[in-house]
């Protein structure tokens, strides 16, 4: 960041007493199933729980994730599974390992909602119901929407 002037040098010299370095989640899975243990005491006590068990799978499976967003991520996850699970044992089922990940682009965002409602339209094979619960709207708005885009069937 100095070297590409957007941090006032003698601020860093000042601010660099001690370099401490900690590798990312990633490189250190051993560390996993002693941190999700952490997390589950740590959220079950704050909602007044009792201490749930995590189960193999699960654990085994998270012990697979990279986890680029860290501990936090970890973390995350951990409450979300407290929160959404049953309460009797955290399962596979109370996470989500599907990543969501949006593409940046330079189409607008009407390029985009037209591209996104042509897809919808061709996976349901240009089932204006179906489609247009899929997208949940109503099925005025979804026609509204093809008129607009000037959106076609293709091959029909």
């Amino acid at each position: 960041m100095v070297e590409e002037g957007t941090f006032r040098e003698d601020l860093f010299y000042r601010l660099n007493v001690v370099n401490i370095h900690v590798p990312s989640l990633r490189d250190r899975k051993e560390d996993i199933p002693l941190l999700t243990q952490y997390f589950i005491n740590k959220y079950c006590t704050s909602m007044n729980k009792p201490t749930i068990a995590i189960d193999n799978a699960a654990l085994k499976r998270l012990i697979e994730c990279d986890f680029p967003g860290n501990i936090r991520e970890l973390e995350n996850m951990i409450e979300r599974a407290l929160v959404i699970g049953n309460g009797k044992k955290i399962t596979l089922k109370d996470f989500s390992f599907e990543r969501k990940i949006i593409k940046l682009s330079s189409e607008s965002l009407d390029e985009q909602e037209k591209n996104h409602i042509s897809q919808i339209l061709s996976k349901y094979d240009w089932n204006i119901s179906r489609s247009a619960k899929a997208l949940q709207v109503d099925r005025v708005t979804l026609y509204n929407k093809i008129k607009k885009y000037n959106l076609k069937a293709f091959g029909k």
